[in-house]
This record gives C-alpha cells, sequence and structure tokens, in this order.
C-alpha cells in the first residue's frame, strides 16, 4: 500500500477524533513510534505494538472499518520508513506538528520514538556505544524531554545540549537514520519483524 497525503489527512484527522480509542497517539506520535519501531532491533519489539500505538486493547479494531483503515495506513507508512531508513535516507522526513508561526515542534514525534525505546531498554544499548548513535538518541531525548535528559544519559557540555534541542526539528530526521544505520551494523535492516495482522 502506497501512503499518499490523503492517506496520512485520514489518520491525522481520524487519531485527533472522537472515534479513536482514547490512548491513542496523534499523528506527529505515531509518525515517531512507527520510526522507533522501524528502527529498533527485532528483540525489541512486542507482538502488539500497533494496538499500543492505537490505543486498542479492547478488541475494536476488528470491528470498526474507520480503526482498521486507520491502522492499515499506518503499517503502509511503517513500511515506507522501513524501506527509507535501509535504502533510501535522505528521502525520510518525520511528520512534525508546527505552531502558528509555522515552527516545527519535535516534541511529539521524539516522544513516540522514545515509547519504542521502553519496551527492551537494553536492546537498544549498541546505539548508546557508539559516538554517533548516543549523539542521535541524545538529540531525540532532549526533544522528548524539552531538555531534560535521564541520570544514565551524561553529557558534559551544556552548550552542545542547548545547540542539539534548538535544532532538533531539523535533527530527527538524520538521527533516525543513523541509529538504524548503528543498529543494523550498516548492514540489511535492524528489525525484520513483520507487521502484525
Amino acid at each position: 500500500m502506497e501512503v499518499h497525503d490523503a492517506d496520512l489527512d485520514y489518520l491525522a484527522e481520524f487519531l485527533a477524533s472522537d472515534a479513536a480509542p482514547a490512548e491513542a497517539m496523534d499523528i506527529s506520535e505515531l509518525d515517531g513510534f512507527l520510526t522507533g519501531i522501524a528502527a529498533a532491533p527485532a528483540e525489541a519489539v512486542p507482538e502488539a505494538w500497533l494496538d499500543f500505538a492505537f490505543g486498542d486493547g479492547d478488541g475494536r479494531g476488528e470491528e470498526d472499518p474507520r480503526l482498521v483503515r486507520a491502522k492499515e495506513i499506518a503499517l503502509a507508512r511503517y513500511a515506507q520508513i522501513r524501506e527509507e531508513l535501509a535504502a533510501r535516507p535522505d528521502a525520510f522526513a518525520p511528520i512534525l506538528w508546527a505552531d502558528e508561526e509555522g515552527e516545527a515542534d519535535p516534541g511529539p514525534w521524539a516522544r513516540g520514538f522514545v515509547e519504542a525505546m521502553q519496551f527492551r531498554p537494553e536492546a537498544w544499548q549498541p546505539a548508546f556505544e557508539d559516538d554517533e548513535g548516543m549523539v542521535a538518541i541524545t538529540t531525540i531525548l532532549l526533544a522528548a524531554t524539552g531538555g531534560e535528559l535521564p541520570e544514565e544519559v551524561a553529557v558534559e557540555d551544556e552548550a552542545v545540549l542547548e545547540e542539539l534541542l534548538a535544532e532538533a526539528a531539523d535533527l530527527l530526521g538524520p538521527c533516525a537514520v543513523a541509529i538504524a544505520r548503528v543498529l543494523r551494523g550498516g548492514g540489511a535492516p535492524a528489525n525484520d519483524t513483520a507487521p502484525p495482522g
């Protein structure tokens, strides 16, 4: 399934509507989550990751055609992200919200990516142990928290942190590409998890 702008518009509108499960992510957070799942080591991806993203723990996905379509679009976006991270990194662009001045907000996307890291954080350790991967993950963590880092992520130069946070909206795409490259050792996609369903 090819992902068109109209599909993403439908997905964004559905997720913002009362028809979506109350715990569903919004479109930007979902895009970050899908990117995290696409980049993640296979062992870090739970079977029900799509239901988690949609807050669909009660089986509504099998009954509501609107939710079924939204999940199909999300899966197509996931496949697109995986392909771009692996083979066309220059084509990858995160879906970010913009404020009234048109400034992109990296926070929701980054929080979605971090959600994908929470299932088995230890599986992401190779990215933390690589210089490029560490900078990339630090940037995403900064964007997700608005500037706060967990205690185990120590960065001595505060000026560097401020610069990364200020440029986070432009850096998220390259950061995701870098993390995926580190986790797959420069070869095939790190995550060969088949989409659920």
